[in-house]
């Protein structure tokens, strides 16, 4: 499978997207050496990635877990089916796309992360991840449309940076279980604050001590709840 991205288009959609969002230069809650506005930053980009994906194949990426193969077994993240939207379609070329993340093939290019998805000082695990299931934006084997979001694009998660404790290789298909009754319990340890992507393309930093009611609001795409002032 080859996809040709023109990198002008992508440039010019990551500036548009500068505004609106909360990139201040705060305190990093990890320890991590990639500061907290190139994060945001980098966020943004992802949530790009994604709303191009979508604009390509009319839903966003499946959550990995539940893309099997033949064999049953999980094949590769979201985080590997927008490579081309981020400008890595040559990356994205490498992967063989039916094995699974761990193949003897597709583990050699563990090491090959994208700067984009550098949230830690480790080189081949990430910490950005979706909610999956229980009404999440992600929730089923297919991936979601916008169309689905009946909370509206502006008030529902995509991508979220979890704790450093909840880090996965980058090309691994694993995500964080929304449990409607503990919201924060997936997120592991975040400090005083967590970065999120929302569907319409806004990158923010979210306070921890957000309620677990506001947190579902803003998880849900059609729990039909009203959004937080965050």
């Amino acid at each position: 499978m080859r996809i040709s991205i023109i990198s002008t288009a992508f440039t010019l959609l990551v500036l548009a997207a500068g505004c609106g969002d909360d990139s201040g230069d705060g305190g990093d809650p990890f320890g991590s050496t990639v500061p907290r506005r190139e994060r945001i930053n980098n966020l943004k980009q992802v949530g790009l990635g994604m709303q191009m994906h979508h604009d390509t194949y009319r839903r966003l990426p499946p959550p990995g877990e539940l893309a099997l193969g033949t064999d049953g077994k999980p094949l590769l993240s979201w985080r590997v089916w927008i490579l081309p939207y981020i400008e890595k379609g040559n990356l994205f070329n490498q992967f063989k796309m039916d094995e699974p993340w761990d193949s003897d093939h597709n583990k050699k290019l563990l090491d090959q992360m994208p700067e984009i998805y550098k949230t830690t000082n480790d080189t081949n695990k990430t910490t950005l991840m979706t909610f999956v299931g229980n009404g999440a934006l992600f929730d089923g084997g297919k991936g979601p449309k916008f169309s689905e979001v009946v909370d509206g694009t502006r008030n529902t998660i995509m991508v979220v940076e979890a704790g450093a404790d909840k880090a996965v290789y980058w090309t691994k298909p694993e995500d964080l279980p929304f449990d409607p009754q503990n919201p924060k319990a997936a997120l592991g340890d975040v400090g005083p604050e967590f970065l999120a992507a929302f569907a319409d393309g806004r990158a923010r930093a979210i306070k921890s001590n957000i309620s677990d009611d506001d947190l579902k609001a803003i998880i849900t795409k059609k729990g039909g709840e009203i959004p937080p002032e965050l």
